[in-house]
């Protein structure tokens, strides 16, 4: 917020890849008056999504731990987790090695305060505070991603997106096939 006023934006559209879209939809929610619309890529009001029957305080703990052991892992431990993460979400070995090199670059405790905060808050109940546009756009993983051919994969992440964004006033999901 202080960077629009600073810049003297008129309404911009904010536009965030996960944890920053997570920020975006933090912002709206806060000023929904001072943006025109907000393009969210691949991220959600928490993530993952709660499960059927869990609460905050369930997963609060859950994660807390989950912290605990990234902070306290080897720099090798850390590299094996990273590099594990990035099977799922990058294509092709040259990508994920390039991508390795900055996660392993980037701030250890950085990286685990933002896993701990998209996961244990939920913006879910304040979405119905957005007064603008908000477009989302989400990939759909390579058929037999899981486990699952193309139509499942589709059917899974459509309602998992529909179901964390429900309450939000003005929203349109896109999705991208074949994606990571």
């Amino acid at each position: 917020l202080r960077l629009v006023d600073e810049e003297k934006l008129d309404r911009p559209v904010v536009v965030g890849h996960s944890l920053g879209g997570n920020l975006a939809l933090r912002l709206a929610i806060r000023a929904p008056e001072r943006f025109a619309g907000l393009v969210v890529v691949d991220g959600m009001p928490i993530y993952p999504p709660l499960g059927q029957g869990e609460t905050l305080e369930m997963r609060s703990g859950r994660i807390h731990e989950i912290a605990r052991q990234m902070r306290a892992a080897s720099v090798e431990e850390w590299a094996a987790t990273m590099e594990s993460a990035l099977q799922g979400m990058v294509r092709g070995p040259d990508h994920r090695k390039l991508l390795l090199e900055v996660c392993l670059k980037a701030d250890r405790e950085t990286h685990v305060g933002s896993f701990q905060e998209l996961s244990c808050t939920d913006l879910g109940p304040q979405l119905s505070r957005i007064a603008v546009p908000v477009d989302v756009i989400a990939g759909i993983p390579p058929n037999g991603t899981f486990g699952r051919n193309s139509e499942a994969l589709a059917e899974f992440v459509r309602k998992m997106y529909a179901e964390a964004y429900q309450g939000t006033p003005d929203v349109a999901f896109h999705y991208v096939t074949d994606s990571l």
